[in-house]
């Protein structure tokens, strides 16, 4: 009956709804395709691997002050010309090294000046009384071994003492006596010097 109304009453017809156009999805796939393959075509190609090249090393030219070491310019013993000596210039030789080594040295040198106990000094200081010696009238004696240069002086580094009575008084006073003295030194028997001995006593008078 609604029908026969509405036909009767001239409405217009509903217009059924169109199914939805996938003709947009269809281009934007293709399109996506597209976008790709452009993609693939426009990638750059690998570069291609060049192999190193090994470096080239240039031989310096030998310059005059090189010494050029190949074997065929080194020289060996039997290319030298060595001069040859006869069996008489040999022995001279020979003998004359022998008589150098054998030489006889300077007995000062070897063993140290010769002794001389017989020479009496030039000059004798006289040596200072120990005070507290003198104190104590304490007296004694110093027996002095020293070494006498060319000059006729002693040399005070070589001055020992060999004995003294007492102990432990009188020896630096002896010392520095000693070692102003001066001796007779003859040069042609002694031109180094000598070794001497000397014994200094102390003794106590009445103006101490």
């Amino acid at each position: 009956m609604f029908i026969a109304l509405a036909q009767l009453s001239g409405l217009p017809k509903q217009n059924q709804p169109s199914p939805p156009d996938l003709a947009p999805i269809q281009l934007f796939k293709l399109s996506q395709s597209s976008e790709l393959q452009i993609r693939q075509r426009s990638l750059p190609e690998a570069p291609q691997l060049i192999p190193a090249s090994q470096p080239s090393y240039q031989q310096a030219p030998t310059s005059a002050h090189t010494r050029d070491t190949s074997p065929a310019k080194l020289a060996t013993l039997s290319d030298l010309s060595l001069p040859k000596l006869d069996n008489a210039e040999f022995k001279r030789g020979l003998s004359l090294a022998n008589a150098i080594i054998n030489a006889p040295q300077p007995a000062n040198d070897a063993s140290g000046p010769s002794l001389n106990l017989s020479i009496q000094p030039q000059y004798r200081h006289p040596p200072e009384y120990p005070l507290a010696a003198r104190r104590r009238n304490i007296e004694g004696s110093v027996t002095l071994e020293f070494n006498v240069q060319a000059n006729g002086q002693v040399l005070a580094s070589s001055i020992k003492v060999l004995e003294a009575t007492p102990s432990g008084v009188f020896e630096q006073a002896a010392k520095r006596s000693l070692s102003q003295w001066r001796f007779p030194v003859d040069q042609k028997t002694a031109p180094f010097g000598f070794k001497s001995r000397q014994k200094i006593e102390f003794k106590l008078t009445h103006d101490q």
